[in-house]
């Protein structure tokens, strides 16, 4: 047998996955470059007057918006 309750563990294992994660440089650069492309290509689609260029300036900002996702390790919302 342990020497202890069920409880305590419960809060430890609580209190270990509450930690904020640390996350990389490389990441946070990755965050923001994407979220920058997102915001820009949004931006063009209602911009741009040529149907084309807005249907392509759409399919670029999903991409960075899948993009965010996958770096949010949120993959079903990233590949659908």
């Amino acid at each position: 047998m342990s020497s202890t309750c069920v409880v305590c563990r419960a809060r430890k294992s609580a209190t270990m996955m509450a930690r904020p994660t640390a996350t990389s440089a490389a990441a946070t650069v990755m965050m923001k470059n994407t979220s920058t492309c997102a915001l820009k290509f949004g931006v063009s689609v209602v911009v741009n007057r040529n149907p084309v260029a807005s249907a392509l300036s759409l399919v670029v900002s999903f991409l960075c918006l899948a993009a965010l996702y996958v770096g949010l390790d949120a993959y079903l919302i990233a590949s659908g």
